[in-house]
């Protein structure tokens, strides 16, 4: 029990760990969602409305990153 309780304090990151993966995970749901943003524009597959939602949330994204 004492070796499980051990392993577990060992897999823990420290906050800058965490801080980098969640900007990479950020910078990732930026590029994805740029990517879509702009195939839904070109093919017209959804309403201006909803462009303009996709673009708040890459401005939110992005502000997470600053």
């Amino acid at each position: 029990m004492k070796k499980i309780l051990e392993r577990k304090e060992e897999e823990k990151e420290p906050a800058e760990a965490l801080k980098a993966r969640r900007a990479a995970a950020i910078r990732r749901l930026l590029s994805v969602l740029t990517s879509v943003k702009q195939e839904l524009i070109n093919a017209r597959l959804v309403p201006s409305y909803l462009i303009k939602q996709m673009e708040d949330l890459a401005s939110k994204l992005q502000d997470q990153l600053s």
